[in-house]
């Protein structure tokens, strides 16, 4: 599915880690939200870049 989005200040675009079976941003452009992901909702934190592999860093931007 090909997509061009300008995300809104406060907000996400989510990109499912299985994208080929992810029901993610993508399939939710049809909702009042667009698709994007209110940064008041955003209740998780990312603690590990591993995709791509050259780039697998943990994260220190996360409170003990």
């Amino acid at each position: 599915m090909e997509f061009k989005v300008s995300v809104p200040a406060d907000s996400y675009w989510v990109m499912g880690d299985n994208r080929q079976n992810s029901t993610d941003s993508r399939y939710h452009q049809d909702l009042p939200s667009g698709g994007f992901v209110n940064r008041e909702f955003v209740v998780g934190r990312a603690v590990v870049i591993s995709w791509p592999f050259e780039h697998w860093i943990l994260l220190d931007n996360y409170p003990d």
